[in-house]
């Protein structure tokens, strides 16, 4: 560090200044800014289709769930729509049954 730093008392100071972080910076020098940011916005953009892709592939899910779900109420209000009336039909054979045993 001295060498880049300069004298060992300067690297010191420098050192303590910053509380002993180095600062970094890392600059892409193979293209241009311009392509860079181009590139940077491509991928950007990519992203967000495969998250909407994502999302769509999700909301097709649940509505395939909703879809079942809604067929297994309206067969569970079939079956207590049919067991309601069983029940009704047996009240009222009972009820005939009392009758005819009374009569008797």
């Amino acid at each position: 560090f001295d060498s880049l730093l300069g004298s060992s008392s300067d690297s010191s100071n420098l050192w303590s200044s910053q509380g002993g972080c180095i600062r970094c910076v890392v600059t892409d020098l193979r293209t241009g800014e311009s392509t860079a940011s181009k590139t940077r916005a491509k991928c950007i953009k990519e992203q967000e289709e495969e998250g909407l892709l994502e999302l769509d592939k999700k909301v097709a899910q649940l509505t395939a769930s909703m879809a079942e779900a809604d067929k297994n109420l309206a067969r569970a209000e079939r079956d207590e729509k049919q067991c309601k009336d069983q029940l009704e039909k047996s009240l009222k054979d009972i009820a005939k049954a009392k009758k005819i045993l009374q009569e008797f």
